[in-house]
């Protein structure tokens, strides 16, 4: 194609994706774990059994799976009050990480 549409053809394609994720997202589920930690625990049980709830360990397996997301957002509040970004910049390994880190950012940013 000598015209502007062999530009515009494959930008006009790649919308049609992008279109439907747009029409569609309003009927997927929040996801549990959004859920629960936005205090909504009922509605993050309720996903999971509908989906996993099925036979007859579903209902212990989503009992579990609720408690095991619980623990894990708990364990990543701890530790977000915890983390202090002055000990990293104290401490020479994670202080050669995080240059590591940003070397290779750069580095990637520039090629």
């Amino acid at each position: 194609m000598s015209s502007t549409w062999s530009w515009r053809l494959p930008s006009l394609l790649q919308l049609v994706p992008s279109l439907c994720q747009i029409c569609f997202i309003p009927l997927c589920p929040e996801s549990p774990r959004f859920l629960i930690s936005a205090d909504r625990a009922e509605e993050a049980y309720a996903i999971p059994h509908k989906y996993h709830g099925k036979g007859d360990n579903g209902e212990e397996f989503v009992r579990l799976e609720s408690a095991q997301i619980q623990s894990t957002i708990s364990q990543e509040q701890e530790n977000a009050r915890t983390f202090i970004w002055a000990d990293a910049y104290h401490d020479p390994p994670m202080r050669r990480r995080f240059l590591l880190a940003a070397i290779v950012g750069m580095y990637r940013n520039i090629s």
